[in-house]
């Protein structure tokens, strides 16, 4: 079965913006695993909560919050059956002194400030459905408005890796120059090639007839 509580209460003085904030994260986690739904107004010194879920969590609910000690009288303002949630994600709000929000507050109440203690359950229940649908009297104050940390660790930055330690090459030894066997000798020209001059054929003295010359001299 469901169930709508809404109640009122009063901040203890050690509870500041800071701890409303802790408040609203435990609301947050605790309210999502049991399946309940709501609406969580403050204006620094009043709590004005509504809540959705089955009967069972919300009076475990409220017997819990009777024993916090970081507020006190308690007061219920609206206990009811209901057949649907109207708040169907957990809500939260600031009531701050805004001109809008005074508005709301004069809508319902006989008064301009915050005071759920002096108004009906049915004109809290309605207010509540305002703030809820409003984000401009659902404003988160800034302290409460800050980005939550992320949980990856961000990484260093790179130290610059150091200069490579460069040797300077030592100068190449030069290379001797070439071993000079001397010049390559001179090639003798060819001699030209003189004709053979042809031998004459040797003449043969002709047989002279003997005694011939002797004639010839002794005549």
């Amino acid at each position: 079965m469901l169930v709508r509580l809404i109640y009122a209460s009063t901040a203890t003085e050690n509870v500041g913006m800071t701890e409303f904030k802790v408040i609203l994260q435990q609301s947050q986690v605790n309210n999502n695993r049991r399946d309940l739904t709501g609406v969580l107004a403050f204006n620094s010194k009043i709590f004005l909560q509504g809540l959705e879920g089955s009967r069972e969590e919300i009076n475990e609910l409220y017997t819990r919050l009777l024993r916090d000690t970081r507020h006190h009288t308690v007061a219920v303002l609206e206990y009811a059956e209901i057949e649907e949630r109207e708040w169907g994600q957990w809500s939260m709000g600031f009531a701050a002194p805004s001109a809008d929000n005074r508005a709301l507050f004069l809508k319902y109440s006989g008064q301009s400030v915050f005071n759920p203690y002096a108004m009906r359950g049915g004109a809290v229940k309605k207010l509540l459905g305002e703030l809820a649908g409003k984000s401009i009297t659902m404003t988160v104050p800034t302290s409460l408005a800050a980005p939550v940390p992320s949980a990856i660790t961000p990484m260093a930055p790179r130290t610059p890796l150091p200069p490579l330690a460069t040797t300077p090459m030592a100068p190449r030894t030069p290379l001797p120059p070439l071993r000079s066997f001397g010049a390559a000798p001179a090639v003798a020209p060819a001699r030209p090639s003189v004709a053979a001059s042809p031998v004459p054929p040797t003449t043969a003295a002709a047989p002279t007839a003997p005694g011939l010359l002797d004639r010839l001299l002794n005549r």
